[in-house]
């Protein structure tokens, strides 16, 4: 529940991909936050299922 949560947290922070950041620093911090924050649960739940096969 936890990973899914955080996915679909991610999912809102990448639905601001294309919003104006205050700078240049914090927007390639936002996009570089905003696939991780959605991959990491993914990979998570990935290798839970794996491992339950």
């Amino acid at each position: 529940m936890y990973a899914i949560m955080n996915i679909i947290y991610g999912g809102i922070h990448l639905a601001a991909w294309t919003f104006r950041s205050p700078s240049f620093v914090e927007m390639r911090m936002w996009r570089g936050s905003g696939p991780a924050m959605v991959a990491v649960p993914a990979f998570y739940i990935l290798a839970v299922a794996e491992n339950k096969i």
